[in-house]
């Protein structure tokens, strides 16, 4: 099963990459990336995926997981590149997790953590929505955080999902450090998918 979805991961990551290093995510035409880039999104989906093979042993939670990750490295290389989180991954990665939750819960009947998952969704979506009206966080970060609560919230309820949003925050403060060390401005954009993927993949893999 691990060295499957590290090849899955591979193929998956590199795909990805194929096509996001052309950068048609951006409004205005601009070079592509350099193949490393590409090298590096298969070489950290293989990772991820052999990694909760590895640590996740639920095949539904594995699954979602998975999901997240393929999504994961679309949000990350999108965001650090371009501000940018795109609603055509967004809105579908959180569709395609809940169908899979949810004919889990029909299959087996038990819809216990099925409402964990949704309400932890709809939780921390609310959460961010009103950080992004009242604060600077963009839009895009709301729309994942419905994946984000999906996830954290079948794989461990309220606890996992706490741990995960309070430990993706606690990234997201030491990108700002980071960047402030570097010279960017205090208005500078924070990219905070990159810290949401982590700290999701994060509490899966521990």
């Amino acid at each position: 099963m691990i060295s499957a979805l590290v090849a899955a991961g591979a193929l998956s990551g590199g795909a990805l990459g194929f096509v996001l290093r052309g950068r048609r995510y951006l409004e205005q035409p601009s070079s592509p990336l350099s193949w490393w880039f590409v090298a590096a999104a298969a070489a950290a989906s293989a990772a991820a995926m052999g990694t909760l093979a590895w640590r996740v042993v639920d095949p539904v939670l594995l699954a979602a997981g998975c999901l997240f990750v393929a999504g994961g490295v679309v949000a990350v290389w999108t965001d650090l590149d371009a501000h940018l989180l795109l609603d055509v991954l967004t809105l579908p990665l959180a569709g395609t997790i809940l169908v899979l939750l949810t004919g889990a819960a029909v299959s087996t009947g038990e819809w216990g953590r099925w409402w964990s998952a949704v309400g932890a969704a709809v939780v921390v979506s609310v959460v961010l929505l009103l950080w992004a009206i009242f604060g600077s966080l963009g839009f895009g970060d709301v729309k994942l955080s419905l994946a984000v609560g999906l996830v954290l919230g079948y794989a461990g309820g309220w606890a996992m999902t706490i741990r995960g949003v309070l430990f993706s925050l606690l990234l997201a403060a030491v990108f700002a450090v980071v960047l402030l060390m570097a010279g960017r401005s205090r208005k500078s954009h924070l990219p905070l998918g990159p810290a949401l993927v982590l700290g999701v993949f994060a509490c899966l893999a521990v």
